[in-house]
């Protein structure tokens, strides 16, 4: 077994557009894969999905071409270790402000003796004991993306990507431009201007990076800098914005 996504990204051939699934439905989640993105965020931060929504999340965009990203709540290690066992090889971590912290994160993704994520043999990764391999393949198949969401962070970035296991950073501009004492300037010159020195640093150090693109515009922006995976909107987002798009038409404002 292969991490198709990891491949891809750390290919760094193309540029990835990927969609975001709020809603906890695997149902919209599996309609939202079929929609031809590159990938597709399962949030976890956000949302109150728990391992077994996760779980049934993953089973349903299985069957598509997408390949999912699962964004964690935090790097709490119990949290990763069921969201891992569920199936889940692909996961992006909010609030990563720190080398020590990528550290002790990577280390709760890897078995030992890389790591100390917990050891069981019958679950939905191993194929439920069906892939003899898994223990021994687990490890090399993670893709563990660090979100990159404070001022911190960015002063520490050079330090992060340095960091071995973690594949790739993602700038959050929602949290950075708050942090910031910015709310809700996320798509500003000034955080714009962050975030390309954020592509240029990760370039340099070789790693992909991503971004949250808060419309379409800024996603252009983002692909012109080079990022390298860009996810825009999500399926709430694209529901209610269509709902009152349809509504103003039928009443005519």
């Amino acid at each position: 077994m292969t991490n198709e996504l990891k491949e891809t990204l750390l290919a760094r051939k193309r540029s990835l557009v990927g969609c975001w699934t709020m809603f906890g439905s695997p149902l919209v989640a599996e309609a939202m894969a079929w929609c031809d993105y590159d990938l597709i965020v399962i949030d976890a931060e956000h949302t109150p999905l728990s391992a077994m929504g996760g779980l049934h999340s993953l089973q349903a965009v299985a069957g598509t071409p997408c390949p999912p990203l699962v964004r964690l709540a935090d790097d709490n290690p119990t949290m990763i270790k069921q969201f891992m066992d569920v199936g889940a090889t692909s996961l992006m971590v909010p609030m990563i402000n720190s080398a020590d912290q990528a550290r002790a994160l990577v280390r709760s993704t890897r078995y030992a003796p890389e790591g100390n994520r917990g050891v069981a043999v019958m679950h939905r990764a191993s194929r439920f004991g069906a892939n003899v391999s898994y223990s021994a393949d687990a490890n090399k198949n993670v893709l563990l993306v660090a979100q990159i969401e404070t001022p911190a962070a960015v002063d520490a970035l050079d330090d992060i990507l340095a960091v071995d296991g973690i594949d790739a950073v993602f700038v959050g501009p929602g949290d950075l431009s708050a942090a910031m004492g910015r709310m809700g300037q996320g798509a500003s010159e000034d955080i714009m201007k962050i975030m390309e020195d954020c592509a240029k640093r990760a370039h340099t150090a070789g790693k992909p990076i991503g971004a949250l693109a808060l419309n379409i515009d800024m996603a252009k922006r983002l692909l012109d800098m080079g990022f390298d995976f860009v996810p825009i909107s999500n399926d709430i987002a694209m529901l209610t914005r269509a709902a009152r798009a349809t509504l103003e038409e039928i009443r005519g404002k």
